[in-house]
């Protein structure tokens, strides 16, 4: 998605996960690499890497001085990892507005804020819009990418 956003090409060196990735950027063996802050942070804070920018609309409460891509003057560029709370598609409304109201008080606590937060991850409990269309959005996002790359299954 970046190199379509920005008109840039790279080297695809696909990984078996970010700690082999993480291994060689730190190592030098490879020049750049987009992970989430969770894989690099700690290498951040020591200064053995340096973060260029967060891929999400907003800056991150951890790296707060380091600019977006949509800042950088991408303003359409914003790719982030996502995970949400599914059940069976017959679940009773009682069950799923229980499942709702729990997880969100979850997802809103100290307990949570300091366990994840601490490692950058951020909930997002007040959709403007359903699960479902975001889930619909960020499908038609990535065919999108995809389509547009070229990319094929070796």
């Amino acid at each position: 998605m970046f190199e379509l956003t920005a008109q840039v090409k790279f080297k695809h060196i696909p990984y078996k996960g970010s700690a082999p990735a993480v291994t060689d950027l730190v190592g030098g063996q490879i020049p750049s690499a987009f992970n989430p802050i969770q894989s690099v942070l700690s290498h951040i804070t020591s200064g053995k890497l340096r973060a260029l920018a967060v891929t999400s609309k907003t800056r991150s409460p951890l790296l707060p001085n380091v600019p977006t891509v949509a800042e950088l003057g991408y303003p359409q560029f914003e790719s982030t990892a996502w995970w949400a709370l599914f059940g069976p598609a017959k679940l009773p409304d009682s069950i799923t507005k229980k499942l709702r109201v729990d997880t969100e008080k979850v997802a809103q606590s100290a307990a949570f804020k300091k366990r994840l937060g601490n490692l950058g991850v951020q909930p997002n409990v007040d959709f403007k819009e359903s699960l479902a269309n975001f889930q619909t959005s960020e499908i038609a996002k990535w065919v999108r990418v995809v389509r547009d790359s070229g990319a094929t299954i070796d």
